[in-house]
């Protein structure tokens, strides 16, 4: 997959360093082999998944905390009254205290629905029974199809799963393109004044320290959450909201 240089130079200071990682994280760091930089697309996949699945069970636990605990601080969780979470899988950095944070707060909380045949994806309302959820073709629970939906142009932030990123705002996924669908529309000229904020939630390690390569049709974040810190990401630093 093709690099464009002038993405990933693009100016604009960040809260951070993306490539360093914070003293005690329990969610490891990135480890700056010049060798990633060769690695096909799946290659990466395969490196970065085999990162956060070293992790214990103990530090995927303290690292999902940590992140609750400092995320709900930030401007970014204050001033969403509509959030698009996830659920964990494959070693993904789990949102779910933050979700129940969230609700706590009177939040509308919302969680994907992936379509196998056109890899579409839409976002339906959770309000914290887990009982009412049900498993899609991968195993993934989802809510049923009568929970109310809400438009992605209506969201105002989406926390958005990973394989890996990097600090320009790159990120790599699973590779079958569900959120770069759903959020195609903020990379077009008309795309709205205030559109949602799309916020990576990544393990240490699971941050390149070279920049990731990407497609044209690839939807950037406009930052990065791990479990110590947010970062605004250097591509979109200087058009992101205080964070």
């Amino acid at each position: 997959m093709p690099k464009n240089s002038s993405r990933n130079s693009s100016s604009g200071s960040a809260s951070g360093s993306a490539s360093g990682s914070a003293s005690g994280s329990a969610s490891g760091s990135a480890t700056g082999s010049p060798q990633i930089v060769s690695l096909s697309g799946d290659q990466l996949r395969a490196h970065f998944r085999a990162q956060r699945h070293a992790l214990s069970e103990a530090q995927q636990h303290d690292s999902a905390q940590q992140l609750a605990q400092h995320f709900t601080r930030s401007a970014a969780f204050h001033h969403a009254e509509s959030i698009a979470f996830y659920l964990a899988a494959d070693g993904e950095l789990s949102v779910e205290c933050l979700l129940a944070a969230a609700l706590a707060a009177g939040k509308r909380c919302f969680l994907p629905v992936a379509e196998r045949e056109d890899c579409s994806m839409r976002f339906l309302r959770y309000e914290g029974d887990l009982s009412s959820l049900v498993a899609n073709a991968w195993g993934i629970l989802e809510p049923a199809s009568s929970c109310e939906a809400i438009a992605a142009t209506d969201l105002d932030l989406v926390l958005m799963p990973l394989v890996a990123c990097d600090e320009h705002g790159n990120r790599l996924g699973r590779g079958k393109g569900f959120y770069d669908r759903a959020f195609d529309f903020v990379r077009t000229p008309s795309a709205s004044a205030n559109p949602p904020l799309l916020v990576g939630i990544a393990h240490e390690c699971q941050i390149c320290p070279t920049p990731l390569p990407y497609e044209s049709w690839d939807v950037p974040l406009a930052a990065i959450a791990t479990p110590t810190k947010l970062l605004a990401s250097k591509l979109l630093a200087s058009s992101t909201p205080s964070i």
